[in-house]
């Protein structure tokens, strides 16, 4: 909810930040494979990563959207921005990813504990989601964004056409 108010405060919108979190939610599928995979069980300190894996993909996501909005704002159609947003942004959100996930490396093989807390569980949740959500990102968003305009557009049309007929007597 906190990242939601943050993101419509930026965006200055409602319907942008809607298909981000949508984005995130979609893209944490891949934490509960990689967690099966590795037969690791749901903790705290899953949670926690799951926390921060929503954190990295609300940054690719928001890279992404503000791109759109920054090519949409000189007069670029909106497929053609979200296209070159799309290609502007693929290599910052990449590094990110790699980044993120190849200093979660020792933590992966390592096991490490934090007083008498085995906290390998972060590393799993955050390098099995990032590896789905960025593909989620860079594929569904862009959909998710059009969708989610239009959906807009109608409605204000729809009420636009219902207040001019609430006036009538």
């Amino acid at each position: 909810l906190l990242v939601y108010a943050v993101m419509a405060s930026l965006f200055e919108s409602f319907a942008q930040p809607a298909g981000i979190l949508l984005t995130c939610l979609l893209g944490a599928f891949g934490a509960p494979w990689a967690m099966w995979a590795t037969r690791t069980t749901v903790d705290a300190t899953a949670i926690v990563g799951l926390f921060i894996l929503i954190g990295v993909v609300v940054n690719n996501g928001i890279m992404l959207v503000d791109r759109v909005i920054q090519l949409r704002a000189k007069g670029m159609s909106r497929e053609l921005a979200l296209q070159a947003a799309g290609h502007d942004r693929l290599r910052p959100i990449l590094m990110t990813v790699a980044t993120t996930v190849l200093g979660l490396v020792p933590m992966l093989l390592h096991h490490p504990t934090l007083a008498g807390v085995y906290y390998h569980a972060i590393a799993i949740v955050v390098a099995g989601g990032l590896t789905t959500s960025t593909i989620i990102t860079l594929l569904f968003l862009p959909s998710a964004y059009i969708v989610i305009e239009d959906i807009g557009i109608a409605l204000r049309r729809n009420w636009r056409r219902f207040a001019a007929g609430a006036d009538r007597p």
